[in-house]
């Protein structure tokens, strides 16, 4: 008689619990790697507050990528003719911007003397300070208008220039000594903030033409009446990329 095998079935019980930890692992993992390439792409643009911060751009091309902006030029520093002017440059600047002071080093003498010079334009300083920056932010600038009211735009060019990034009120204070000004004047000037309700307003402008960071400027059109209208450049741009939109409002 033939053998007869009884066949055998096995069970086989899978437990889900050692799947359950590493896939958690796993998952917790991706979460948290989203969370922080999010959290560094925010940091690019703004700082721990949300505020706008300082912008550099490196774009040489001109292409028109700017926004329609318009803007005043209040009672800000002019550089140059008005009455024979066409096309303003209003910057929004702030004295601890690092940008700020490349923009003034390596393009602003170049506009000056292509079309400042030539009173095809006017450039005009107008304050942005971020308060990220800190009270010297907002101090050396109404020191800056100080500085204006005694000795006029071409001295704060120069003053810009001396005290971009200062460490501390001490030497933006010894630098407008250097220009000239009167220390007991200045000094009174500075300490009761006469130009607050200035800077104050020049940021107040800046925010309404859609600045969002230092440097920023309003290329455009200048009317009778002080008005701009043209575009917006957010950044340090390279002189071409100003020559290009300042070319445009000067052919219209």
């Amino acid at each position: 008689m033939a053998e007869t095998k009884k066949s055998e079935t096995k069970e086989v019980v899978i437990n889900l619990d050692t799947f359950a930890i590493p896939l958690a692992i796993i998952i917790a993992g991706v979460i948290i790697a989203l969370g922080i390439f999010f959290a560094n792409k925010n940091a690019a643009t703004k700082d721990v507050a949300g505020k706008a911060n300082d912008t550099t751009n490196t774009d040489t091309t001109g292409t028109d990528t700017y926004a329609s902006a318009t803007t005043t030029i209040g009672e800000g520093a002019v550089l140059g003719d008005k009455s024979q002017a066409k096309v303003a440059i209003v910057m929004y600047s702030d004295y601890q911007c690092p940008y700020c002071q490349t923009f003034e080093e390596n393009t602003l003498s170049d506009i000056v003397t292509n079309y400042v010079d030539t009173n095809k334009a006017i450039f005009v300083f107008r304050n942005y300070p971020l308060s990220f920056h800190g009270d010297i932010t907002y101090t050396s600038a109404y020191a800056g208008e100080c500085v204006l009211d005694q000795l006029g735009a071409e001295k704060l060019r120069e003053f810009h220039s001396a005290t971009y990034l200062a460490a501390d009120m001490a030497a933006v204070n010894a630098a407008a000594k250097e220009l000239g000004v009167d220390m007991t004047k200045y000094n009174k000037c500075v300490t009761d903030q006469i130009f607050k309700s200035r800077v104050d307003a020049d940021f107040a402008a800046g925010q309404a033409a859609g600045v969002t960071g230092t440097p920023g400027f309003v290329v455009g059109v200048l009317d009778s009446e002080g008005n701009v209208t043209g575009k917006l450049i957010e950044g340090a741009y390279p002189y071409d990329s100003f020559k290009a939109v300042i070319e445009e409002m000067l052919a219209k």
